[in-house]
């Protein structure tokens, strides 16, 4: 008897423990520190060897209470037309993309507990009444047995349930090519003859620049690539949604030439610090990668309510001068990289046989 208890005890320990719940671009710079990105952000829209990136990302500059005048440097490979957007309109752009791609779930938490909770229904129910009709003494008392403690496993699931099902972020060697305001950025396209050559200028321009970028903006200009930087003074106020929303200030919007999509992530690996990536792109046909970036969603969608938040761009004729056309195959990527993963540039190429594919997450 004693065993037998035993055993039951041990069978309805596994049983709870089966039910448990299981838990388990660029780079900016400030006057005074380096900063670091933690989160970035983008929606790239590729269509005829056209790129528009749509590019924002959260910064944290380190120890250094008070507003600072921040530098933010994104190498792209062509001169660049340049704009901006409300973050207002921007966090619902990108609110809309995450709805249109977001993963199925499947939860087996409930449908698990539902089966048990009917398995030893059916047990009690079944034991009782047979246990009625024994006709020895000994089997009556088994039955008994497991009908008991099928009924107190089901009254302890009842009871515990709730806590398991749980409901489902120009100086000497420097080109200053154009420069324009746009939203709350002040722009210049630079092209530099030698990395040196622009740690002059950006000192020269207040911003402390660290001698470890040198090699890869060297790598950029061999490749005769342009730096864009922005700067922004953040004693503006941050409380307006026109300037910060959702922990990210309003973003940059760069158009150019480029034969496939390209997201630059060399110089921010210089920074030394993993940084989440989440990128969505608009292409004429499926795209893949190289890179470390996990495809999340693929496939051709019949809503695309960019046009809904265009309005506030600056200039404000901007996408319906440059972007005539917007591409109707999303697909998104996303992972957390380390500075080593982040050291070559994120690169597209087509690959028209892909089929969609939606991420489709298990969960308890």
């Amino acid at each position: 008897m004693k065993s037998r208890l035993s055993l039951w005890i041990l069978i309805l320990s596994l049983i709870l423990h089966a039910t448990a719940p299981l838990h388990a671009d660029g780079k900016m710079y400030s006057e005074k520190v380096n900063t670091t990105i933690p989160y970035q952000r983008a929606l790239i829209i590729h269509h005829q060897a056209q790129q528009t990136l749509i590019l924002q990302s959260q910064y944290h500059i380190p120890g250094i209470p008070g507003p600072h005048q921040i530098g933010w440097v994104v190498p792209v490979p062509a001169v660049p037309e340049i704009a901006s957007m409300n973050a207002d309109e921007a966090h619902q752009l990108f609110a809309t993309l995450d709805r249109i791609t977001q993963p199925e779930t499947t939860s087996w938490g409930f449908p698990f507990i539902l089966v048990l909770t009917l398995l030893l229904i059916t047990s009690t129910i079944f034991t009782t009444v047979a246990s009625c009709f024994a006709k020895h003494p000994q089997q009556r008392r088994r039955l008994r047995i497991i009908a008991i403690s099928s009924f107190i496993t089901l009254l302890i699931l009842t009871l515990t349930s709730p806590f398991f099902i749980t409901s489902s972020k120009s100086s000497d060697g420097i080109e200053v090519i154009k420069s324009a305001r746009v939203g709350i950025f002040d722009t210049q396209v630079i092209r530099a003859e030698s990395a040196a050559d622009l740690t002059r200028w950006f000192n020269q321009n207040s911003f402390r620049f660290n001698q470890t970028d040198e090699s890869t903006i060297q790598s950029y200009i061999d490749q005769d690539w342009c730096f864009v930087t922005a700067k922004v003074d953040t004693s503006i106020d941050l409380q307006s949604r026109k300037v910060l929303s959702d922990h990210l200030l309003a973003p940059l919007i760069l158009q150019f030439p480029t034969p496939d999509p390209v997201y630059p992530t060399a110089l921010t690996a210089t920074g030394k610090h993993p940084t989440e990536i989440l990128l969505y792109l608009l292409t004429d046909q499926p795209v893949k990668t190289n890179s470390p970036l996990i495809c999340k969603f693929r496939s051709p969608i019949e809503e695309n309510n960019l046009p809904l938040y265009v309005s506030t761009t600056q200039p404000t004729d901007f996408f319906f001068e440059h972007l005539p056309t917007i591409p109707s195959h999303l697909s998104k990527f996303k992972a957390t990289l380390t500075s080593p993963q982040m050291e070559t540039d994120i690169r597209f190429t087509p690959d028209p046989t892909a089929p969609p594919y939606r991420e489709h997450n298990h969960r308890w």
